[in-house]
């Protein structure tokens, strides 16, 4: 049984009851063979719990009860990484969108900056889109690989650390399953990895 991620504490003050007594409550409704949506709906309008804990509880019981993998959310799978290698927020995204840091990411193929609307091919056969930027904070990115049945999103988001030093992270969402997550995952993993490489020359 994987243990929900919200504190016992948490669940109890927020909505009354411990984590038992919905888990308790969802197998006696036979939630093991709802929908997701069909869980947080019973919750929210039968038990009156609020729309934010209804989805937290129903995701917390499908991990537990197996209906769900890790890195499994209801759009389809989530990698994410990050890594804190700067010395501060404003150096980690002037790392980011420079030519140099651009291509670090990106890999070969990769423009020499960005724009929201702007579109490219990476060599990779992967479609990318630039959709949103948030100068200083995050870049949303489509991300379509050619053998792909919908368009995946990447953000890549910068923030300080508790030492308030750069952090830099990559989520990949909408993926279709746990394989492509693990080779998010890495993809992630290498660019970051060559972005701290740049820092070191």
């Amino acid at each position: 049984m994987t243990p929900p991620k919200m504190s016992a504490d948490a669940v109890q003050k927020a909505t009354g009851h411990s984590w038992d007594h919905w888990f308790s409550l969802l197998d006696d409704l036979g939630a093991k063979q709802m929908s997701h949506k069909a869980i947080a709906d019973h919750l929210h309008t039968q038990q009156g719990v609020s729309g934010w804990w209804a989805q937290s509880i129903t995701v917390a019981y499908e991990r537990a009860r197996g209906m769900r993998e890790v890195g499994e959310t209801t759009r389809g799978f989530q990698a994410s990484r990050q890594k804190t290698f700067l010395p501060n927020p404003a150096a980690a995204w002037e790392l980011l969108i420079s030519t140099e840091g651009l291509g670090a990411w990106l890999g070969s193929g990769a423009p020499d900056a960005l724009h929201e609307g702007q579109t490219f091919d990476l060599p990779d056969s992967v479609h990318v889109e630039v959709r949103t930027i948030r100068a200083g904070e995050q870049l949303r990115l489509g991300w379509t690989p050619t053998n792909a049945d919908r368009t995946q999103v990447v953000i890549v988001w910068v923030t300080a650390s508790a030492s308030g030093k750069g952090t830099i992270g990559f989520t990949h969402e909408n993926l279709p399953d746990a394989d492509a997550r693990e080779s998010a995952r890495t993809r992630w993993s290498e660019a970051l990895n060559s972005l701290q490489a740049l820092t070191r020359r």
